[in-house]
């Protein structure tokens, strides 16, 4: 998990490492995070869910598809990721913004796979990154909608270093690297 990366670089074992940036930064930073990429999350529900009633049709740069705000989620059962993960921030984050602070959990899971066939088995709504939805074809097997931009969290993958701290020449190609692998 990312606070296992977190701790070898502050205590010197790493260089560099990838990892999701906390959606709550502390006040006092003590890592610099050298952004790769950044995407939204999306809502799994299982096919015809009654909530999908409440979805918004949309259209950007020549992609269509349905946002759907978590508000309408409410008296929903979720299936979260396990708490040690970046992404239970992240999700309980958004939840927290719809106005759901304290939701029902019938699981938490380590892997977004496990969320997403339990959502479309029906236990449960899940929420994970856009793009696990696309890259399994999520849509397939269950309803996916996506989580307006105005809640403002997303999932963001970056390096992160140590800040103030010597980055040597090797970190710093594999970085440079990296990018360029990524087009970014």
């Amino acid at each position: 998990p990312t606070h296992e990366l977190e701790e070898l670089l502050l205590n010197g074992r790493v260089d560099l490492a990838v990892l999701r940036e906390p959606v709550q930064k502390p006040s006092v930073e003590r890592f610099l995070y050298h952004g790769l990429s950044r995407e939204s999350f999306m809502i799994v529900l299982p096919k015809g869910h009654p909530a999908g009633m409440h979805a918004e049709a949309y259209e950007k740069n020549g992609k269509k598809g349905k946002t759907l705000d978590p508000k309408w989620l409410a008296e929903e059962t979720f299936l979260l990721p396990d708490t040690s993960l970046r992404l239970y921030e992240s999700v309980t984050s958004i939840l927290k913004a719809a106005g759901i602070p304290n939701p029902t959990c019938a699981y938490h899971a380590l892997y977004m796979e496990t969320l997403v066939h339990l959502a479309a088995a029906g236990a449960g709504v899940a929420v994970v990154s856009t793009r696990y939805v696309k890259k399994r074809e999520v849509d397939k097997i269950a309803d996916v909608y996506k989580i307006p931009e105005s809640y403002g969290t997303f999932w963001e993958v970056s390096f992160a270093t140590l800040k103030d701290s010597y980055l040597s020449r090797a970190a710093q190609a594999f970085i440079e690297e990296y990018r360029r692998y990524l087009g970014v």
